[in-house]
């Protein structure tokens, strides 16, 4: 099974923002800041999830049809459909995980670039799977 992990470096008003990894490939990432994790307005806790595939319209919708499937974590306390998928700005997620090649800043908003291709990449990595996603914090304070 591949293991991916996700560190959180960052997390404020303006969104969570953390580095993905599976073996010697990294990413940058993009997530709704922290709020309790309450549904759709928070990224989810810090844990081992196992990752699933699921069928998504979204997804679909989003990459123009590379991809009809993309990864779910799953059993995640009080949350349902967890997806990684391609975005670049916090508000674009509902609780989601968004990979990009480089963090930066997109009409004036702290975010993830590329992440179109950064997401066929993670895509390509982790393969037919299965696979399971680690997510630590490691910020001096915890938001």
């Amino acid at each position: 099974m591949k293991t991916l992990t996700l560190v959180r470096t960052e997390s404020g008003p303006h969104g969570t923002f953390g580095l993905l990894s599976l073996g010697d490939r990294s990413w940058h990432t993009v997530e709704l800041p922290w709020s309790g994790n309450v549904p759709r307005k928070s990224c989810v806790p810090a844990g081992e999830y196992l990752l699933v595939k699921h069928d998504s319209p979204l997804v679909t919708r989003i990459t123009k049809g590379r991809h009809t499937w993309t990864w779910m974590l799953k059993d995640v306390e009080g949350r349902t459909y967890i997806l990684l998928h391609p975005a670049n700005w916090p508000h674009e997620l509902e609780g989601c995980i968004a990979p990009g090649l480089s963090r930066g800043v997109l009409n004036g908003l702290p975010a993830v670039l590329s992440s179109q291709v950064a997401y066929d990449e993670v895509m390509a990595a982790i393969g037919e799977g299965p696979a399971r996603l680690i997510i630590q914090w490691d910020l001096k304070e915890f938001p």
